[in-house]
């Protein structure tokens, strides 16, 4: 099946073969019109081919207009301003088209190109979902929806939040307060409410700080018990995220979170620095952008040997790179993260990852 924009250049083009059979390089452009009064498509080639003819390019509409085979497909065509041909198409053609979408996808003529993979929802782990998760799940499934209808292969990806520091806090809460009977009916709001006391009470005891940071580094370490405590955390979230997944009949191919990528990070700072992009600062290593570039120095491992969602993020890039060779990548999230992407963006390009990657941002209340 064809496009209509596609049928109508090579109706456009015999035309133009009669006219202008000298001409090597022949102009067709059609397109949708901004305004539907005026016709359902026009064609703006008169004044390109004016240009090559050096003519008038009113008088060459007008040649164009007669020479056209309507057939089936054109109701009328008009010519408007400078040389302007406002198309209309038949009814039959219309209703004909419409009804053939049902049948097959208009867009199967497609070139062949790797898939698009959308990042989306990605909540954090042991915390519940709020309207931001909400937001950027429906949207990114609908991108989702429209690329495979477009004919792409579409890896959607659920990059949850399941690393870091308040990892460390939540195993503490979870061995000094933890409620059974709580965790077992609401594990989230249990998980919050573990999380909240830790914040509390280390105000007035700060060695509870040392402790998380303490149990961060075992966990991160691979140490057996708190590996299997933070796995607790993660399928516990995951089974109350799915309730609204399947309420949605939204579906993941992939759930990676930040800790998929832990053990490409180390290699991640490596690169960056044989690139000499990257280099200390106040004990922290410091990416650095060009002036023009208008960014913020961002810090990709922090002085204590931590990485953060920079790395993580330009660790997810180079997986992707390697593993899908994709076409696109889109990411979903609210606009506070454009910073973040525009630096994220900026350090893949000079190591070298040229696949498009796009920022949907939406706003927050």
């Amino acid at each position: 099946m064809n496009l209509v924009v596609n049928e109508m250049k090579a109706v456009f083009m015999e035309a133009f073969l009669k006219i202008a059979p000298q001409v090597e390089t022949l102009p067709v452009h059609i397109q949708f019109t901004k305004n539907p009064v005026l016709g359902h498509l026009q064609c703006n080639s008169a004044m390109a081919l004016a240009g090559q003819l050096k003519r008038n390019p009113r008088e060459i509409a007008e040649e164009i207009v007669r020479a056209v085979d309507k057939g089936s497909l054109i109701d009328s065509l008009e010519i408007a301003g400078p040389g302007f041909i406002n198309i209309r198409l038949t009814r039959p053609y219309v209703l004909s088209y419409l009804e053939s979408l049902k049948k097959q996808n208009p867009f199967s003529s497609k070139e062949e190109a790797g898939p698009v993979i959308i990042d989306y929802s990605a909540p954090n782990i042991a915390k519940r979902m709020h309207i931001g998760h909400l937001r950027s799940t429906i949207i990114g499934d609908s991108l989702k929806r429209i690329y495979r209808f477009l004919g792409y292969k579409v890896i959607g990806d659920n990059h949850v939040g399941d690393w870091g520091t308040q990892f460390g806090k939540l195993i503490i809460g979870y061995r000094l307060w933890l409620d059974e009977e709580a965790f077992s009916s609401n594990p989230i709001e249990e998980l919050e409410k573990l999380y909240v006391k830790f914040e509390r009470e280390s105000v007035d005891d700060p060695s509870l700080l040392d402790q998380a940071r303490i149990e961060r580094t075992k966990l991160q370490a691979g140490d057996e018990v708190n590996v299997g405590l933070w796995q607790r955390f993660i399928d516990e979230s995951l089974k109350e995220y799915e309730k609204v997944y399947s309420r949605l009949d939204i579906h993941f191919e992939t759930h990676r979170g930040e800790s998929f990528y832990r053990d490409s990070m180390p290699g991640i700072i490596g690169l960056l620095k044989e690139k000499g992009l990257a280099r200390e600062s106040e004990g922290a290593l410091v990416v650095f952008f060009d002036e023009d570039e208008n960014l913020h120095p961002a810090i990709v491992q922090t002085g204590d040997g931590g990485y953060v969602y920079s790395t993580s993020d330009l660790a997810c890039i180079q997986r992707r790179m390697e593993e899908y060779a994709p076409s696109k990548i889109i990411y979903v999230t609210d606009d506070r993260q454009i910073p973040h992407f525009k630096q994220v963006f900026s350090m893949a390009s000079k190591l070298g990852w040229n696949a498009p990657s796009v920022h949907v941002p939406f706003g927050i209340m």
